[in-house]
């Protein structure tokens, strides 16, 4: 019996269609129908009825289900008990970093962490939630430090901290000026000039979400990929942006930039994000703890702006906690 056809079986039968199954495994919908045919051909029965809804698994189909239904779990088991024979933390292990975390996380993190197994073959790339939530469930990537994702299903989220946006416009008098301490209504906000992620950023459906509560809609005048290139475009004085400090608390000590909090306020929560099967790999557990106290050695820093720190347990859903379990903010 072939396994990754008995595999791809399963899939199907859970989701229920071929085509939801074939997003999932990332597989073209023919050669995933070759694939199931090929199971049926080598048991000889039709293992799913095919309706104009979907399938639905036969007799034949429910009691293949029902015995190999801890045969993913089981696999598991058997990688993880294999890697980890090993004292010495080794193989390849595949990081996602969000800008600007990516230049203020990385660094220390990375060295700290080839210091102390260098036998892992370490990959960082930049990286984006929705991407990333792709790549993970994909197994293109091991590890993400990015926006919670939307959706958990197989993925242990671990939430770092929680960011507020801030409303950061050009150095002068205008309404981002620092002698401004009240907050800015998000209906004022909305009338100035704004340069905005577009929508396939987190970061942009947060805002998106926040004027909609309020019965308004963000209307930016210029929609930019990265924050680098929106903070370069508000520092020429093109507009004003929504995000957190974190990234450009420099500029704003240096008067570059200049920053006012909004009413209400936004958030964004980062988190740890990594499939769940990957949980009791040593290096993926190194890499977590690891960053874990590299998030809580930025978080009280001079360079990182305001957070509200919440090292939380691992969790399968992308939910904020009730309450954070410490609020540590960068010195002003």
């Amino acid at each position: 019996m072939d396994l990754r056809a008995l595999l791809c079986f399963r899939t199907v039968a859970e989701l229920g269609t071929i085509s939801k199954a074939s997003s999932h495994l990332r597989i073209a919908q023919p050669a995933l129908t070759r694939q199931l045919q090929k199971l049926e051909h080598s048991l000889g029965v039709e293992l799913l009825h095919r309706t104009h809804k979907g399938v639905r698994p036969t007799a034949a189909g429910q009691l293949l289900l029902d015995r190999t239904s801890h045969l993913e779990a089981d696999l598991a088991e058997v990688r993880r008990e294999v890697t980890n024979l090993s004292l010495q933390v080794a193989g390849a292990l595949h990081l996602a970093v969000q800008a600007p975390l990516s230049t203020l996380l990385i660094p220390n993190l990375v060295a700290k962490f080839i210091k102390e197994h260098p036998g892992v073959a370490l990959h960082v790339v930049d990286g984006y939630s929705a991407d990333v939530t792709d790549g993970l469930l994909g197994e293109k990537l091991d590890v993400a430090i990015v926006d919670s994702p939307s959706h958990a299903n197989g993925l242990t989220i671990m939430l770092l901290w929680v960011e507020t946006l801030q409303l950061i416009g050009p150095p002068g008098s205008g309404p981002a000026s620092a002698a401004s301490r009240k907050p800015i209504a998000l209906a004022e906000a909305g009338l100035l000039p704004l340069v905005l992620p577009t929508q396939r950023f987190t970061l942009r459906k947060l805002i998106d979400a926040a004027f909609g509560r309020a019965h308004l809609k963000a209307r930016p005048v210029i929609e930019a990929d990265g924050p680098a290139m929106i903070l370069a475009m508000v520092k020429a004085g093109l507009g004003y942006t929504l995000m957190p400090t974190c990234g450009c608390l420099a500029e704003v000590r240096a008067d570059r930039l200049q920053v006012r909090e909004t009413s209400p306020a936004i958030t964004r929560p980062i988190s740890i994000v990594t499939r769940s099967t990957l949980m009791d790999e040593l290096k993926v557990a190194t890499l977590v703890n690891l960053a874990r106290a590299e998030a809580l050695r930025l978080a009280g820093g001079a360079t990182f702006g305001a957070v509200q720190l919440c090292l939380e347990p691992a969790s399968g859903k992308a939910q904020l906690p009730a309450r954070a379990a410490l609020r540590l903010v960068g010195r002003e």
